[in-house]
Parts: C-alpha cells; structure tokens; sequence
C-alpha cells in the first residue's frame, strides 16, 4: 500500500542518514517531510479518491435503506424513492368520478346553436325552404318558443303525432292544445328565428322566437335549400341596389341592407348519424340572381 511503500522509502532514507553523519539536519528533515504526507494522505487530500460515494444532502434524503437480500442483516441502499407529485385537486376529483372526465376539445360532443339532440341536425346560418308549413311561426300568437332546441321538439312532436289516420283533431303541443294536425303531414324540419328580426325575401316582418314546422316529403337528408348550402348572401347582392334584389322588399319591412349572415337557425329530423347536404330548393333564387346581374356587381361564389 501507499503507507507500507512510504514506511520503507523512510527506513532506506534513515538508513542513509546514519551513513552520513555530517548532515544530522538532512536525516531530520527526511522524517519531517514522510510525517507530513503520511497525515495529509489520511487527511483532506484522501477526499480526491474517496472510499464510499457521497452524495448531496436533498439526494441522500431521498434515498432508503432496506435489509440486503443475499444476507438479510447489513442495510444496503437501494433505488431513490421518488414518487410523482399528486395531481392538482380538481384532477383527483374527476379521477374520482366527482366530475366527468375532461375530453380534447375535438372529442367534445357539439351543440349547433345550443341544440343537444343529435336528431336535430341543427345549423346555424341556414333557411331549409322543404315543400310544405304546416304551421307558422309568423302572427300573433303564431307560434314562438324560447329557442331552437324547442323548436326542434316540436317539430319532433309533430311528426310524432300528425300526419297519421285519425290525427286530424288531435293536439300535437301540450301548451297550446288548440294547435291540431289537420291534414297536414308530420313535421321533419324546422326553422328558427334567433335574432331580433329575421331577414327574409318576403312581406312579413319576422320576430325573434318564430319556429316554423315544415314538411319534405322525401330524401330528408338532403333538405331542399335555397342558399344551397351557403351560410351567406353573395357580397355582390348586399351590395347590389334594392330594386335587383330577388324580390322587393319595402323599405318599412327592412330599412337596411341585406346582412352577411343568413340569420335563421335550421334542422332536419333524422338519425343522429345520418349525413345532411344542402339539396336545390324548387325556385333557385339565388342562381337565377347570381345568372342576371353576377357579371354586373360581381361573381357571387359565396
């Protein structure tokens, strides 16, 4: 070892000493010299190759001490010992079912317009024309609810009832018990008006809460529309001067411009998984405006 290497340098060096008694001083400074590194060599200096690791004091505190496996007795230490810090509280309450798990925003179930029931197939910015209304949401009372997904209801609640033999006295509507079916078919799609008033190409001024029960006789899933599947007026039209717009609209009807948006909110009743696309209304206003006068204040593409 270092000790027992340095122990027979000093004997051979003393050794020499003794030869050379002309210099005691140099036999004395030998034996000072070895004292020194031999103290230093156990001392601070050892730190340089130590003999057990050392570790720092919030690592050491993270570690513990189990009996050895192979002898049972002497503790050996083992793997840190850290845990994951524990979720934030309103995780743990949801992992506990006190609230429903959060979703990705695109896994969120969507709600057109506010409307929940996927058999709706409520959208926004859209005016299904279908063939038929059997009830009106335009008068006094006409027919207004509170919003779409009501509006939706009754149109369920319709269908469900009219257009059946025998329904033609029989009350569809629990609050209004005198709106009967007569010979009108079954409901399948419905109109809402969302807005303060409605812009329509007609005479009427139609008020916020006006839901309009209309009827298509077949392919259902494909609504007859005719903005045709756009949610608004061409730019070249809202710009157009009134007496080129599809029909006249008296100034007392509508004082102001046509507005971007179409302003009603529509559905169909289907499947919740069927596919619904915009189909050609019978009179298709919009192309035959966008044929006449596109060239003159512009292409009307949307």
């Amino acid at each position: 070892t270092m000790y027992d290497e340095a122990m027979q340098r000093l004997d051979a060096l003393a050794l020499s000493a003794k030869k050379s008694v002309r210099r005691p001083w140099l036999a004395f400074l030998i034996c000072v010299f070895f004292i020194v590194f031999i103290v230093a060599a156990r001392g601070p200096a050892s730190q340089v190759w130590p003999s057990k690791p050392h570790y720092h004091p919030e690592v050491a505190t993270m570690l513990t001490t189990v009996p050895s496996i192979t002898t049972g007795n002497a503790p050996t230490r083992v793997q840190l010992n850290h845990q994951p810090p524990p979720p934030p509280p309103i995780m743990v309450a949801r992992t506990k079912g006190c609230l429903p798990p959060l979703l990705p925003s695109i896994m969120q179930p969507s709600m057109p317009a506010g409307v929940s029931d996927a058999t709706c197939h409520a959208r926004l910015n859209t005016d299904y024309m279908g063939e038929r209304a059997p009830v009106w949401g335009l008068g006094n009372p006409g027919f207004h609810l509170r919003d779409a997904g009501e509006c939706c209801a009754a149109c369920q609640a319709h269908g469900s009832v009219c257009g059946k033999p025998g329904s033609q006295h029989k009350s569809w509507w629990p609050s209004r018990p005198e709106l009967k079916c007569g010979s009108n078919p079954g409901c399948n799609i419905w109109v809402f008006c969302p807005e303060e008033q409605c812009f329509a190409f007609d005479i009427h001024v139609h008020k916020r809460g006006e839901c309009w029960l209309k009827q298509q006789s077949k392919n259902i899933t494909r609504p007859k529309d005719p903005h045709e599947g756009h949610t608004t007026f061409p730019l070249s039209m809202r710009r157009s001067p009134r007496s080129t717009w599809p029909w006249a609209i008296d100034k007392s009807i509508w004082p102001g411009e046509i507005p971007e948006s179409v302003p009603w909110i529509s559905g169909v009743i289907a499947r919740a998984e069927a596919n619904i696309v915009s189909a050609p209304a019978d009179d298709r206003w919009r192309k035959r405006w966008c044929d006449k006068y596109g060239s003159t204040y512009g292409a009307c593409d949307t």
